[in-house]
């Protein structure tokens, strides 16, 4: 027996073994009693209905299958005859020279249930017409190559004339940086047809992804036959992640798509490599009015690769003490080189000040900020006084004027004082006026002046406002608070649900659930609710419009909903468990818990933000129904933290909080403060167990512990 025939036997020996998943139990060395029929009595099942499911892919495979088990279970040498002349062959197609030997079908078979095999993947693009008769062409060529048919090699060609290979036909990269670039894999074509195949427009081409590219080809229009041309890819990812695409050839002569896929995978970026400094900043304590000497801060690419400043920055966030007065970090910052920026502090009012000089990267999807500080004192040569200091106008019809509010400047000092220029004046909100004014220009020792102003909102809603005052001496706001409500003649609906054994009532709007629960009142309608619990039961508290335990009050302006729950005692539990149900709306809550009460939170819907108290006083558990921002601030020690498929659980100061719910619904805010989660260092579920040293376990299994726990630092780092 030849080398060639050992090769083309052992062939669809591994081609059976694959085979034995989608032919539901064929084995080479065990042919099974269903299948061992002859190929006359073999029966395709037919296409009708226009459709065509997987038991005609099935049907198909076990057929070839058993095929190819026949071909190979026997000896080369009992089917020499089927290579005789055409003379002693009368049942020979006229066509043929000489008929096609065992090895041949044996390999035509194997390649026609790799065709059968990528015909079924990509069968959900094909509409019916073409599907159909692409199976009738495979069962048309299964004849010509079963053990008793007689066929030539001629005809062979004729049916099958094309023999194309792609080698490799799969290739993984395996895993790189973002930003990096492999080695170029080599895929080469070959043409074994005895014809010529052309290339169609636009092929050889990657498909589906852009972390790969074609950086040279000699596969251009025409490939001879027995020849071959080269392409080469490399796997460039421009972000972090799993990576699969194909390179697909199509040809003019074969309407059939030839691939390689192609995979890898790009880990997290430490490419770039940016440095601050310094790194925070206190400018100590100025009076208010000065200016400090201005702070320079170099911002250091130590990277490789340029990094693009995002629009908008550098940038001052969270307070207006400090001010950018120059800056070199424009655009682009080349590898290696630097840039500086210069910040100074001039507080406008007495107390401390904190702030970050922000950065961002096109290129890296996280912030850069050096920590800001400074304290500001009074100037006690001038003493003013304002009289009163705040004031609200209370609710009046849209259109409407309230009576004129006198404000009394008095200047208490042993020196004259000058108004600025355009002082006193109305800021923030049109909804008030000045309508007189005796503060001109000076005021003199121990004297004062007086302003008027009224109150006349132009819409519905709530007006708040400053009255500002400014002196030539003093680098320094004085102000007074004001503030007021609009409203008209229309209604709104408030909505009160009864969770749990108790009721509601109201002082007005005639709230008595669950009775009545619902009720429509004029905007600006000030409604007091009342809970009741029933007999041996207590009020755990209120969500939607209402927070907190105690009789909630509140001014009705839009349609309002509110949920009172209340829980049942457990003799057997004296501690019991707090349930807070959370409506539809944005909450912005600090979850804290209460001794020997576990404290539950369900969250019906909104983009909540949660921020979690660096002292828990009981154990809590959140269970999101939506988008939630987790902030972990400074200074909170964990303890012990556990990552499961939904969701995790950390310990801290003795007591467990747990979040449950979609990972991809919750994110987290290093360093963040309550309610601003922009402020600190925010990453996703799978981000945030990397920083504990830990991973995201598939579903199912048990939970993964953080092997790097400790307390939150400035930084957003985690300090053991």
């Amino acid at each position: 027996m030849s080398y060639l025939s050992i090769t083309l036997r052992i062939f669809p020996v591994c081609l059976l073994c694959f085979s034995a998943s989608w032919a539901q139990g064929v084995s080479t060395h065990n042919i099974p009693q269903e299948l061992e029929f002859s190929a006359q009595q073999y029966k395709t099942p037919e296409i009708s209905d226009r459709r065509i499911d997987a038991d005609h892919f099935s049907y198909r495979m076990k057929h070839l299958t058993y095929l190819l088990a026949e071909l190979n279970k026997k000896d080369t040498s009992e089917f020499d005859k089927l290579a005789l002349s055409d003379a002693d062959h009368p049942r020979a197609n006229p066509f043929s020279d000489n008929l096609i030997s065992v090895d041949q079908r044996i390999l035509y078979l194997g390649n026609l249930f790799s065709q059968l095999i990528n015909l079924q993947k990509r069968s959900r693009e094909m509409d019916f017409e073409e599907l159909s008769a692409r199976l009738r062409v495979l069962d048309y060529k299964a004849h010509y190559y079963s053990p008793g048919a007689h066929t030539s090699s001629r005809l062979a060609s004729a049916i099958s004339p094309y023999s194309i290979q792609i080698t490799p036909s799969t290739y993984d990269f395996g895993t790189i940086e973002v930003g990096g670039t492999t080695p170029p894999l080599t895929v080469t074509l070959s043409n074994n047809s005895l014809v010529p195949i052309t290339l169609s427009d636009y092929y050889p081409r990657i498909s589906i992804s852009d972390g790969f590219e074609i950086t040279q080809s000699t596969c251009n229009d025409i490939v001879a036959a027995g020849d071959s041309c080269e392409v080469n890819v490399i796997f460039e990812p421009v972000s972090v992640g799993d990576f699969d695409s194909y390179l697909s050839f199509r040809f003019d002569e074969i309407n059939d798509f030839f691939f390689v896929d192609l995979s890898g995978k790009a880990e997290s970026d430490d490419t770039y490599l940016i440095g601050l400094t310094p790194s925070t900043y206190d400018f100590g304590t100025i009076e208010v009015g000065g200016t400090t000497p201005p702070l320079t801060v170099t911002l250091s690419n130590n990277s490789l690769v340029p990094i693009t400043l995002s629009d908008y920055y550098p940038r001052i966030s969270i307070s207006d003490g400090f001010e950018i007065t120059q800056s070199t970090c424009n655009d682009f910052v080349a590898a290696g080189d630097s840039c500086e920026v210069n910040v100074i502090f001039e507080p406008v009012s007495v107390g401390d000040f904190d702030s970050y000089l922000s950065f961002r990267f096109d290129e890296i999807n996280d912030f850069f900020f050096v920590d800001l500080s400074g304290k500001a004192e009074s100037d006690d040569t001038y003493l003013i006084g304002l009289t009163p200091s705040t004031y609200d106008f209370g609710t009046i019809e849209v259109g409407g004027t309230t009576p004129p509010l006198t404000v009394t400047l008095s200047n208490n000092s042993l020196v004259p004082i000058t108004l600025s220029d355009y002082y006193p004046r109305i800021s923030i909100s049109d909804g008030f006026e000045i309508t007189q004014s005796t503060c001109n220009d000076f005021v003199a020792a121990g004297d004062s002046c007086e302003v008027n102003v009224i109150f006349e909102p132009v819409s519905v809603g709530d007006f708040d406002s400053y009255l500002f005052f400014r002196f030539d001496e003093i680098n320094d706001f004085f102000f007074v608070d004001l503030s007021g409500k609009g409203s008209n003649n229309s209604y709104h609906t408030l909505t009160v649900n009864v969770s749990g054994p108790g009721a509601v009532t109201s002082t007005t709007a005639g709230i008595d659930c669950p009775s009545d629960c619902e009720t429509s009142v004029p905007d600006g309608t000030e409604v007091t609710l009342n809970p009741i619990p029933s007999g041996g039961a207590e009020f755990s508290g209120w969500s939607g419009a209402c927070t907190g335990t105690a009789d909630c009050t509140i001014t009705v302006y839009s349609q309002l909903y509110v949920t009172a729950s209340f829980n049942q005692n457990d003799p057997n539990n004296p501690e019991g468990t707090e349930t807070f149900y959370l409506g539809g709306n944005n909450d912005q809550i600090l979850i804290t818990g209460n001794p020997n009460i576990d404290t539950r939170y369900l969250d019906f819907g909104g983009n909540d933000i949660v921020t979690i108290s660096t002292t828990p006083a009981g154990p809590i558990t959140f269970v999101d129904r939506q988008d939630t921002v987790v902030n972990l601030p400074v200074g909170l020690q964990i303890d012990a933290v556990a990552f499961a498929s939904d969701g995790v659980r950390f310990t801290i100061a003795n007591q467990s909080v747990t979040l449950l719910g979609s990972v991809g619904d919750f994110s987290f805010v290093f360093a963040g403060f309550e309610q601003v989660p922009s402020a600190g260092i925010r990453r996703t579920y799978a981000e945030t167990a990397s920083a504990f040293g830990a991973f995201i376990p598939p579903a199912g299994d048990g939970p993964v512990f953080g092997s790097v726990v400790g307390t939150i630092a400035n930084d957003g780092s985690i300090v053991p």
